[in-house]
């Protein structure tokens, strides 16, 4: 999900394929490669969110090993990655 002029501005964004969600009353904007949303409660819906209170099944009891692990940080947060197989 972006702006109108996100998306006007950025050359790249239909670049890899994806298919973006464009928040703007610009109806001329969509096209078979652009969806367009009058709000952001209307972009979510295309976007295809999972709805609020949605919980994923519990994974953590199953014998899962990493095999990888990456941690990093820039200014505002730290994160990690890593690969789980099982």
């Amino acid at each position: 999900m972006l702006g109108r002029i996100r998306f006007e501005t950025w050359p790249k964004v239909l670049a890899d394929g994806r298919q973006p969600v464009v928040i703007t009353r610009d109806r001329s904007l969509a096209s078979d490669r652009v969806r367009v949303a009058a709000n952001v409660a209307d972009a979510l819906a295309l976007a295809q969110t999972l709805p609020g209170d949605t919980f994923f099944p519990q994974w953590r009891h199953l014998p899962w090993h990493e095999t990888w692990r990456r941690e990093g940080s820039d200014a505002n947060f730290r994160y990690t990655f890593a690969i789980l197989e099982r």
